[in-house]
Order: structure tokens, then C-alpha cells, then sequence
């Protein structure tokens, strides 16, 4: 009987759905994943989301969203409250988008309840 190999026993890798960077004292969080429709991944990004938006008192936060190709509305839901975590703390949050956000964010006449950027750079003067 031959044993299965220890790395086949592994459970998948969790995918990284952001990763982080600090400018200019803003923390810029760039999306590595392209689809947010996934409930199952909403729900293992949400809480790692909020917990970074929640991360002291006055946090200037920039979501680089420019790589996701598919987003529905779980995931605009969790954007505002990203937004709403941050603004509780005193702290200002601006999104670079994509024109999926775009068209997203039009049809759910929700685009000026962010800030939003057309480059990370502008993004961080924003959120300065």
C-alpha cells in the first residue's frame, strides 16, 4: 500500500487576495484576485478587509481595485463598509477603480459615496 505524499495531503492554499504597502504614511492595498462574486471568498476577505480598515485611529487607506474584472453587489456591500469602518476611526479611505467598478458603482448610484482616484498616486493625495 503506498501512502499518499505529505504536500498532497495539504489543504489548498488560501488565495491572497491583497497585498500592502505604506506611502507617504497612507496604507495602499492592492487587489491580487480578479473575481469578487464568490460568496465563499467574500466571506474569508471580509473579515481581513474590515480588520486593516479598522487599524487605528485616523487610518488613510487606498484600495487599488484596478485588477478585479468581476464584482457584484456582496462586494460593493462590503465596500461601504470598509468605508463606514474607516470613517468611524477618523480616517479617510479612496478607491482606484476599473470601469467594471465604474459601471457597478453607476447602475447602484453609489459612486459618490466614495472617493475615488483614477491612479494610486492620486489616491494617496486624496486620502492625505
Amino acid at each position: 500500500m503506498s501512502q499518499i505524499p505529505k504536500s498532497a495531503q495539504q489543504p489548498p492554499a488560501e488565495p491572497v487576495y491583497f497585498s500592502t504597502r505604506t506611502e507617504g504614511g497612507v496604507t495602499v492595498a492592492e487587489f491580487q484576485v480578479d473575481n469578487l462574486l464568490g460568496l465563499s471568498d467574500l466571506n474569508k476577505l471580509g473579515p481581513k478587509l474590515l480588520e486593516l480598515a479598522g487599524k487605528g485611529e485616523g487610518l488613510r487607506l487606498v484600495l487599488d481595485l484596478t485588477k478585479i474584472r468581476y464584482a457584484g453587489s456582496a462586494a460593493l456591500g462590503l465596500l461601504l463598509k470598509v468605508d463606514a469602518e474607516v470613517k468611524e476611526h477618523g480616517g479617510k479611505l479612496a478607491l482606484v477603480i476599473n470601469e467594471n467598478f465604474e459601471g457597478l458603482f453607476r447602475v447602484s448610484r453609489t459612486r459618490n459615496l466614495f472617493t475615488i482616484a483614477p491612479d494610486v498616486q492620486s489616491a494617496i493625495r486624496a486620502a492625505s
